[in-house]
């Protein structure tokens, strides 16, 4: 039987790209798994166009291996590429796109619309050391799961059990809730005899469509066991959740940890995360088709989607939900405050049977056993002739709190979602006792939305606030929320230092306030100029989570952080801050392998280090430089150099071992190993000596990557386990890659054993 082809299309200035990974190729092909072709191997002599023909044409999986120079091939783009997508549409061929170097290949639909690797979308000149070859190592995993038709291992690890509870957000429906009996029927037929994905709840603000979906979907729970995630799209606010950001929610729902691409990269890996899943997604609020269609997931899934605007999208099954009818609304009345009694049918009628004004007016007469509902029925009849925004209930379940509790409520208009007491707390200068007590009322009163620590206005609360709050409140209370929310970010940091799980609950903290430490951060970034608070907060905001946002913002979200705060640290002439941002926008762009931007601003940094005279800043930006030089090997180890002498005059061990781990990738890049292994073990006893375990992890993997290569395969396998270990400990999302990589040598051992006694 022939053995399936691989088939690499690739530009002759890409050759040690391509070489690299024929490496890792050749291992199955050594294993009789596989043919592997690319033009190198065409015999003198030729033909060599009805080679590369014949090669297409029997390849079962065909890699392109992408850059500036493949897009700009005439040759590859008129003659290679044509044929094979031809082939994929006509006959499944498999077409593995592998980004080698930085280029506009989103730009290019062919290519956009398939799934490259790596996932992240940064290409493999970015990777350095062990995590290049560990990229490589899981393309090559990839494409043998391909070709032998199995799934292949997953690109990021799950997260530990403990985290489980993240797929599974549904929050629970209010326990007095009545009718819509046949509303949720119609809903129920349509999503379970109709193998529907997509079903829509329309009406207007406060109908009730939140809630009916939450009765909805926790009916559904036990046929998608896969995960229930909510999300609050927030269509009808000034902040709408973009797209992107809704994928990237429900990718963090399977996968905590994951640093997520832009783009095409993360649409498909939205879809790959829910392929073969049987997950419920409720998403809320939608402001419209664009917000919602590129959510549709997979088969096998459903959305359940909620929104003001009516649109249709292929395959939308849709209610439209109407007011209460009257039976209902007076049975929520006298659920809730069955004192009202016969006072339901007018109270019902002055609150436009909307269950959102219902629901105050109910609450607002349970709460308060002193109004009588005679009194409160005659209040609300003028309140409603009055009432624009919000309802008359609301304005008048307002006005019956005392005047403190009035400026307070609409102080909440500044939160974007949902928020915890402290930081209530927070925008009005209140201690825990005080906003405790104002929470408790809003709640009683149905003006705000209360459970397990967390509140939330309704939208049309949320306006009826806004609505009733003064310029200077506002820039008070706007002020107040970006100080709180980015001490949060420090919090949610602080975490992440500690290691282990710490980890997972730093990340965590910041998913769950992303909406208001975006917002904290947005209105300092808008208010800086000229304002000395909102300036030195949006230069503090990037440096107080600088590790977290990494992998929770894209490239350009950073970015744009980054740039804001350099912008700030210049108005307020804060040098170090300065510096630092220099610094985090040259490791942005080292990442995303445009290493002459990256250089530049790591220079700027070194001056500013060196003329203020942090020799520590002074020795990690040489460091920096190094890396960005990374292609430039030896001029690469002249900066590592003089970190490392900066490192040991000042005592900074830590910064020692990273100088000596750079010095033994730089080594082992310019083929000498030895010299590699001796700068591994130095960083490694320093690593040990000071107990950081991931430098730990990291050095010893290193050590493991040189010891294969010498072919001392025990060597390697004990060093690289540690990493193995330490990162299955973190729960980390390359642990099961790094794990695959260890057992295929423990496999390649295995054989030649196996062999020698053959």
């Amino acid at each position: 039987m022939p053995k399936p082809t691989v088939f690499i299309s690739y530009s002759h200035r890409d050759r040690a790209w391509k070489d690299r990974l024929v490496q890792h190729l050749a291992v199955l092909e050594r294993e009789g798994r596989i043919e592997l072709w690319e033009d190198g191997r065409i015999r003198a002599g030729t033909p060599w166009l009805s080679e590369i023909e014949a090669a297409i044409a029997r390849a079962k999986v065909a890699v392109l291996l992408v850059s500036v120079d493949f897009l700009n091939s005439g040759f590859i783009r008129d003659s290679e590429v044509p044929v094979i997508l031809a082939r994929q549409q006509a006959e499944g061929l498999h077409v593995v796109p592998v980004i080698a170097r930085s280029c506009g290949w989103t730009k290019v639909a062919e290519i956009a619309s398939l799934q490259a690797r790596p996932l992240d979308g940064r290409p493999l000149a970015s990777f350095r050391g062990d995590n290049r070859e560990l990229e490589l190592s899981c393309i090559a995993s990839e494409i043998q799961s391909l070709l032998e038709g199995t799934s292949p291992s997953p690109q990021i690890a799950l997260t530990p059990a403990g985290y489980l509870s993240v797929r599974h957000q549904l929050p629970t429906p209010p326990a007095d809730f009545v009718g819509r009996t046949d509303d949720l029927e119609a809903l129920r037929l349509k999503i379970r005899e109709g193998g529907t994905t997509i079903c829509g709840l329309r009406g207007q603000g406060g109908v009730g469509k939140t809630v009916l979906a939450l009765m909805l979907a926790r009916e559904l729970c036990a046929e998608y066991p896969d995960a229930q995630i909510f999300l609050d799209l927030q269509g009808v606010s000034e902040t709408s959740v973009s797209t992107a950001e809704a994928m990237a929610h429900v990718i963090r729902a399977f996968h905590l940890e994951a640093k997520l691409p832009e783009g095409p990269q993360l649409a498909a890996l939205y879809r790959e995360v829910l392929r073969e899943k049987r997950a419920l997604l409720l998403m809320d609020n939608a402001s419209g088709q664009a917000q919602v269609e590129p959510l549709i997931p997979p088969a096998g899934n459903v959305l359940l989607v909620t929104s003001r605007q009516r649109f249709s999208l292929p395959g939308l099954a849709t209610r439209d939900l109407d007011l209460l009818p009257d039976g209902d609304a007076q049975a929520l009345l006298r659920e809730i405050a069955p004192r009202i009694g016969d006072r339901a049918t007018t109270i019902a009628r002055l609150c436009g049977y909307l269950p959102f004004a219902l629901r105050v007016a109910a609450s607002t007469l349970a709460d308060r056993p002193d109004l009588s509902v005679e009194e409160y029925e005659k209040r609300l009849g003028g309140e409603n002739e009055q009432a624009k925004l919000g309802g008359g209930a609301l304005g008048l379940g307002l006005s019956l709190l005392a005047d403190a509790f009035q400026v307070r409520y609409r102080h909440l208009a500044v939160f974007i979602g949902a928020f915890d007491a402290p930081a209530a707390g927070a925008v009005w200068g209140l201690g825990e006792e005080g906003s405790d007590e104002t929470l408790g009322a809003f709640v009683r009163g149905s003006l705000l939305d209360g459970k397990d620590g967390r509140y939330k206005l309704h939208d049309l609360a949320r306006a009826f606030a806004a609505s009733r709050l003064s310029e200077e409140e506002k820039a008070l209370g706007r002020l107040r929320h970006a100080e709180f929310y980015c001490a949060a970010l420090v919090r949610a940091q602080e975490l992440y230092f500690q290691g282990n799980e710490h980890i997972l609950a730093g990340l965590a903290l910041f998913d769950r306030e992303r909406p208001q430490i975006a917002a904290g951060q947005a209105w300092a970034a808008e208010n800086f100029q000229g304002k000395g608070e909102a300036a030195r907060l949006v230069s503090q905001y990037p440096g107080a989570g600088v590790y977290i946002l990494l992998l929770r913002l894209t490239p350009s979200e950073h970015i744009a952080w980054l740039e804001a705060g350099l912008a700030g640290a210049r108005q307020t002439k804060d040098r170090a801050m300065e510096g630092s941002h220099l610094g985090n926008l040259g490791l942005c762009y080292d990442n995303l392998g445009e290493a002459r931007r990256a250089i530049e601003y790591h220079e700027a940094s070194l001056v500013i280090s060196r003329e203020i005279g942090d020799r520590r800043s002074e020795g990690q930006d040489l460091g920096n430089l190094g890396n960005a030089y990374f292609g430039e090997t030896r001029c690469a180890i002249e900066f590592y150099e003089q970190a490392l002498a900066i490192a040991r005059s000042i005592g900074d061990r830590r910064g020692e071992a990273n100088a000596l781990g750079s010095l033994g990738n730089a080594n082992y890049d310019l083929g000498e190993p030895q010299l590699a292994i001796e700068f591994y073990e130095q960083g490694l006893e320093i690593t040990r000596e000071i107990g950081d375990r991931l430098g730990d992890g990291n050095m010893s993997w290193n050590l493991g990557v040189v010891y294969e290569r010498l072919g001392e395969l025990g060597e390697a396998v004990a060093h690289m386990q540690v990493r193995v270990d330490f990162l299955r400990q973190l729960g980390h999302p390359d642990a099961e890659k790094a794990a695959a990589y260890v057992e295929a040598i423990r496999v390649r051992m295995a054989e030649a054993a196996g062999s020698a006694r053959d």
